[in-house]
């Protein structure tokens, strides 16, 4: 039996030829240059997760539905609307490997998920090793219920730890990350502080590689 290889590589190409493009007239809408695509067909690069997900935005898919090619649909296969299982096996994942990382897109033959499974290894051993942290959409917004406050941090905390204690009683946090992209330096540094005082934990902003940002990483290592 012959065993089906997922590669990021023959998604995209298998992708181009899906749009009748060329390698340069897919370059244009997806903001990638025809030299990197190239490689990434023939998997002598990969692409970074952020990278990706532009990819795909740009051609109107999500990732989910992007890494389903590896797995086509049937002409006359019904709209599954019940639970589904994927067992993880070869043929049925998608494998992306950078210098910084690894990743291991899950549960490719199921469509429409409303997650995206991914293991990841982490290559990197500490900040200045891995580079300029990057951003990707996600994570900008929070949905709740109508009728349900949003959690505090403290709430939040407490409930991970009481969850986390079923199974490691030596679990703690090591500190709290925030997202203060819509701050200016200064007053992220305040907020930072002030959290920071407030919660009696390392606060900081992993895309903003300073000192509070140190703090929270030693605390983690600890």
């Amino acid at each position: 039996m012959t065993r089906k290889t997922n590669t990021l590589g023959s998604l995209v190409r298998a992708l181009r030829r899906q749009k009748s493009w060329t390698l340069r007239q897919m370059s244009e809408p997806v903001g990638i240059p025809p030299s990197t695509l190239a490689k990434v067909e023939q998997d002598k690069l990969s692409l970074t997760y952020d990278k990706l997900q532009q990819l795909t935005a740009r051609v109107g898919l999500t990732m989910a539905e992007f890494l389903a090619q590896a797995d086509p649909p049937k002409v006359d296969e019904p709209k599954v609307v019940t639970a589904r299982r994927s067992l993880t096996r070869d043929g049925n994942s998608v494998q992306v490997s950078t210098p910084n990382y690894d990743y291991e897109y899950l549960c490719a033959d199921l469509r429409e998920k409303r997650m995206l499974p991914i293991l990841t290894r982490i290559r990197a051993h500490d900040i200045k090793e891995f580079g300029e942290p990057v951003r990707h959409q996600g994570e900008e917004f929070v949905l709740g219920h109508d009728d349900y406050e949003l959690p505090s941090i403290p709430e939040t905390i407490d409930l991970n730890l009481r969850l986390g204690k079923r199974t490691n009683p030596a679990i703690r946090c090591g500190g709290v990350r925030l997202n203060t992209a819509h701050l200016e330096p200064a007053a992220a540094r305040e907020l930072m502080a002030q959290e920071s005082a407030r919660l009696g934990l390392p606060v900081a902003d992993p895309m903003r590689p300073d000192a509070y940002f140190e703090r929270l990483i030693d605390s983690c290592l600890a």
